[in-house]
């Protein structure tokens, strides 16, 4: 994803080859479509039931400041640079954008 466009106002969907569940210290996702999983951490658990509900960037970013009473300038470090490894891969994408031929 490119950071340089405005991902704040973007809204971003989850791959349908995805299956994700709560475990005791935060959220694992398996990628049916390549076989591996990424596990997350608290504050990355937070963020992700926001992505699959197609939360802005900006709403992403507020509510992470809300919670964890980070100063915003942490949070859209963190929120991008969180939502750029799930655009990598393959996990989400910004709503109309998604190859289906991929």
């Amino acid at each position: 994803m490119d950071m340089t466009t405005n991902w704040l106002e973007q809204r971003f969907e989850m791959s349908q080859q995805l299956l994700s569940t709560c475990v005791s210290d935060g959220i694992v996702i398996l990628d049916l479509a390549h076989g591996t999983y990424l596990g997350l951490d608290r504050v990355a658990s937070s963020i992700w039931p926001l992505v699959t509900t197609q939360a802005s960037g900006r709403e992403i970013v507020d509510q992470i400041c809300s919670q964890f009473d980070v100063p915003e300038p942490t949070a859209m470090s963190d929120v991008g640079n969180f939502l750029r490894e799930l655009v990598e891969r393959r996990l989400i994408r910004p709503m109309d954008t998604w190859d289906e031929h991929r």
